[in-house]
């Protein structure tokens, strides 16, 4: 099962942290962010920190989260 926790960064109000495992092998992970569920329209995500690996886990930290509602997926691909 796949799993994607997010949660503010102490002290960063504008930042978020995404933190999603488990990783396959062979398999893409784009972050995407929508600003509205309704139009299902997603954009990758630029301006974060990351990706940082720690065995099965990936974390990156969205630096630009100035929004009041941003919503996130990870985008897999598989070649």
């Amino acid at each position: 099962m796949f799993v994607l926790n997010i949660d503010s960064v102490p002290n960063q109000p504008s930042q978020n942290y995404l933190l999603f495992t488990p990783l396959a092998l062979g398999r893409t992970y784009i972050p995407q962010f929508s600003l509205d569920l309704v139009g299902g329209i997603w954009t990758e995500l630029t301006g974060f920190a990351g990706p940082v690996t720690n065995g099965g886990q990936v974390s990156i930290t969205d630096l630009t989260a100035t929004q009041s509602n941003k919503f996130y997926r990870i985008h897999i691909t598989y070649p």
